[in-house]
């Protein structure tokens, strides 16, 4: 007995999403030239692609986020909501392009934990048989590299006589080091004279 089989149709997104950024703990990078999309078959003369608005979420709170948007205002916020969410649309591609290279990080501060965006590309489809949108997403790693934060030191002063000994009290702190991930060392220099 055979049997027939039908494949059906199903229309492949028409753009390659990619990118990855690298930011350095504590210090603000534009990463929006990261976040690429281009075309699969550019010379297809039957379909025209339009990315017509795009969507990006997945900032750890606490983000330092920079941007101008789509009216040419500098928005500055820090992310205080996992829900904190920019939709870039409502005008031409090339003004989209413009608003997502902007985009600007600095991640949570004295935090060195790598994260993920969410991108969301939504696209205008024209054909000769007419038009459709489409939407993908894709993830955009950001990875952070730590820095050493630099630690604080305190001691007393100490008033003793010739000859005689006591205990030296030194305060060393972190400082901005809450997950103890640093090491921390102290060196103590001693005067001396002449004579030793």
């Amino acid at each position: 007995v055979s049997q027939a089989s039908f494949v059906i149709p199903v229309t492949d997104f028409p753009l390659l999403l990619e990118g990855q950024s690298t930011l350095v703990e504590d210090v603000p990078k534009t990463i929006g030239d990261d976040i690429t999309w281009t075309l699969l078959d550019p010379l297809d003369p039957t379909k025209n692609v339009t990315v017509v608005e795009v969507t990006i979420s997945g900032f750890p709170i606490g983000t330092n986020v920079t941007y101008t948007d789509i009216n040419g205002i500098l928005v500055s916020d820090i992310v205080d909501s996992a829900n904190y969410t920019i939709v870039v649309g409502g005008s031409s591609e090339d003004n989209i392009r413009t608003v997502v290279d902007s985009l600007t990080l600095t991640a949570p501060i004295d935090s060195d934990d790598n994260f993920d965006l969410l991108i969301q590309v939504e696209v205008l489809i024209q054909t000769p048989s007419g038009s459709e949108t489409d939407e993908e997403f894709f993830i955009h790693e950001v990875v952070v590299q730590a820095v050493a934060d630099e630690p604080t030191i305190s001691a007393t002063d100490i008033i003793l006589s010739e000859d005689a000994s006591t205990s030296l009290e030194i305060f060393p702190n972190r400082s901005k080091d809450d997950d103890n991930s640093e090491t921390l060392y102290v060196v103590i220099k001693l005067p001396f004279d002449d004579e030793g």
